[in-house]
């Protein structure tokens, strides 16, 4: 009988779906609390990019409604975890809810993060254009 194979997505959710659980169970947290927690840091994220008061401030208002943005984010969360949960293991660590959050709140500022947040800005201005009529150039535009 042959065993259907996992797919790298699926087994990406299974692993991020694991990580979350165990991260919960680990600090006693809830469901609303682990979500709390990765929203915040979305916003800390975005504040940090676009702080009020600036020329962009109204960036992070349009990013943090933007379902693309939190795809990515969550994307990008469930990465770094698991790589914080596997370096905790493969060294023998023990992870506490302090360092968590510590590593999580350095995290959003490392340039890797912030490049990763470019190529959001690429999939968010293509989406734009085309879901947005009114960006679209027309013929008579051109002319």
């Amino acid at each position: 009988m042959k065993t259907a194979k996992t797919t790298h997505i699926q087994q990406f959710r299974n692993d991020t779906e694991t990580n979350q659980e165990y991260i919960m169970r680990l600090f006693g947290w809830t469901m609303l609390e682990y979500n709390t927690h990765e929203f915040d840091l979305g916003m800390a994220f975005l504040q940090q990019l676009f702080p009020d008061g600036s020329d962009f401030a109204q960036y992070m208002t349009m990013h943090s409604y933007n379902k693309l943005y939190w795809n990515w984010f969550r994307t990008e969360f469930a990465l770094a975890e698991k790589q914080l949960i596997d370096h905790c293991i493969d060294n023998n660590k023990t992870l506490n809810e302090k360092s968590y959050l510590v590593f999580f709140k350095l995290r959003i500022t490392i340039p890797q993060f912030v490049n990763g947040f470019n190529n959001y800005l690429e999939t968010f201005k293509r989406y734009d254009k085309s879901s947005n009529p009114s960006k679209r150039r027309t013929e008579s535009d051109s002319r």
